[in-house]
């Protein structure tokens, strides 16, 4: 059991179509279910969680996704996955530098398996690593090799232990939470300029924006802010009501910015061009401005690693 793919879960926790079609490949190993947000906060209601796990009884709880804005609550699910009898397994890809910072809660007191993935919030190469309780890792250890991976990337695992060596540093912890304070500015931003921020906002690096208040769609919004020169990507929202390839809304994060060294009042700037690339979506001579003016600003901020 894990987290709605519509309501920030993943592709990799056994999602299906809710026509019951299995999508991914851990759909078709394990028989999976999800829970879902509160249709009315945008957010978890962990009594209602409860009472799914207690009427599913999944061997396996699994928290984290790609598009949840908010704090996990690894106590409660900890707690309903012991009263079941199940493994928890908290999945932190994308928060796993923010957990390390102290900026977001730690599952480890509470889960049996915490699993990451070394980009993203923790700026290291593309790798993972797996944590669990010692009575599982030989198993797990199994699982990976030689089950499902060949020969260790070393070069991959050399640069996970300088990205760990770097997140010791106060440098990063002082990133780590500028990184949330960069977010939080951008949603307030937005909400002010009449954009839905699913959940009201966000206590992480992300935030997911649902487009159907403003008769927009997130295929062709990505697009256009592309052409802006501004990355985000399309992503479904809670209560999707469109097909998945062409989803209602956006999903957008600042850890690259605030590695560049951008603060809140970038936020503010970058926030006033992505409305402005939205309500001008088929105007393609602005978006070309709009992009002249992002480049113009863009290249102000070193890249760590290129420009340093």
């Amino acid at each position: 059991m894990g987290m709605n793919l519509y309501d920030g879960g993943h592709l990799s926790h056994g999602w299906k179509l809710p026509d019951g079609k299995k999508i991914s490949f851990t759909s078709l190993i394990f028989d999976s279910v999800n829970y879902t947000v509160d249709p009315n906060t945008g957010v978890f209601d962990y009594n209602l969680v409860k009472k799914k796990v207690l009427k599913e009884n999944p061997k396996i709880l699994i928290s984290g996704g790609t598009a949840y804005p908010r704090e996990i609550n690894h106590q409660a699910l900890g707690e309903m996955a012991k009263q079941v009898g199940a493994y928890y397994m908290a999945d932190i890809a994308h928060e796993a530098g923010l957990v390390l910072a102290g900026v977001n809660k730690s599952p480890f007191k509470y889960a049996d398996v915490v699993t990451m993935t070394t980009r993203k919030t923790l700026r290291g190469p593309v790798g993972a690593m797996i944590f669990a309780k010692k009575e599982l890792m030989d198993k797990i250890d199994y699982g990976v090799f030689p089950r499902l991976q060949g020969g260790p990337p070393n070069h991959q695992i050399a640069g996970v232990g300088v990205a760990l060596e770097e997140a010791l540093t106060s440098e990063f912890k002082e990133y780590a939470k500028q990184v949330v304070e960069n977010a939080k500015t951008l949603a307030s931003e937005l909400i002010k300029m009449g954009y839905k921020v699913t959940s009201g906002g966000t206590d992480k690096h992300l935030l997911l924006l649902d487009l159907r208040n403003k008769n927009m769609h997130g295929h062709s919004s990505a697009i256009a802010l592309e052409k802006a020169n501004i990355i985000v990507n399309k992503n479904t929202v809670p209560g999707e009501t469109s097909k998945p390839y062409y989803p209602s809304g956006l999903r957008m994060g600042t850890p690259s910015l605030t590695s560049r060294r951008m603060k809140q009042v970038e936020m503010v700037k970058i926030a006033n061009w992505i409305n402005l690339a939205l309500q001008n979506q088929k105007d393609d001579k602005e978006l070309e401005k709009i992009a002249q003016e992002v480049k113009s600003f863009a290249v102000k901020y070193k890249v760590p690693g290129i420009d340093e």
